[in-house]
């Protein structure tokens, strides 16, 4: 499904499947998925536009990310309790204003999440995980809750500020956060 035009409210209740299964190249104030979202062959989730407000409390799948917000884009605020789910979970190279996931975002091949645009706050009291890397940050931005994300974390390009259990405000010493290279 494409969508062109600037669109008010999306409800998803059953399943949008395609190639891409939903890609935005315009404007949508809230998008709801309670139910399936496929991408066969690419992404579940491609938008180049911007996403006021994402709830997913179903499944986003797709071969390659579950979720993208592209160059330029914009994501406002993402909900996840449902599952997001691809070779990479969420990748953001735009600018995500915050996301709380409650629910699984999950890389099989890749990461969970990677964001290599701008972040906002992204809180998890879920499950972020990631074959190779839970999160990875390629940006600067506020993290709140690791506990729940799988893998090792990987920060490059500035601070990373998180608190990892109760008491704990130093990501490096208690979640293993490493910079490649």
């Amino acid at each position: 499904m494409y969508n062109g035009a600037a669109t008010g409210t999306l409800t998803n209740t059953g399943t949008i499947s395609g190639g891409n299964g939903l890609s935005n190249g315009s404007s949508i104030g809230s998008l709801d998925n309670s139910a399936l979202i496929r991408g066969t062959a690419s992404y579940g989730l491609y938008s180049t536009g911007s996403i006021n407000a994402l709830v997913n409390s179903g499944t986003i799948a797709g071969v390659t990310d579950g979720v993208v917000n592209d160059y330029n884009a914009i994501l406002t605020g993402g909900t996840n309790s449902g599952l997001i789910v691809a070779n990479n979970g969420l990748t953001n190279n735009g600018t995500l204003g915050s996301f709380v996931n409650g629910g699984v975002v999950s890389g099989t091949t890749q990461y969970g999440i990677f964001s290599n645009g701008t972040l906002g706050t992204l809180t998890n009291s879920g499950t972020v995980q990631g074959l190779d890397t839970g999160l990875f940050l390629a940006t600067t931005g506020t993290v709140s809750n690791l506990a729940a994300v799988g893998s090792d974390i990987q920060a490059l390009g500035g601070a990373l500020i998180a608190r990892v259990g109760i008491g704990h405000d130093h990501v490096a010493a208690d979640a293993g956060v490493r910079s490649p290279g």
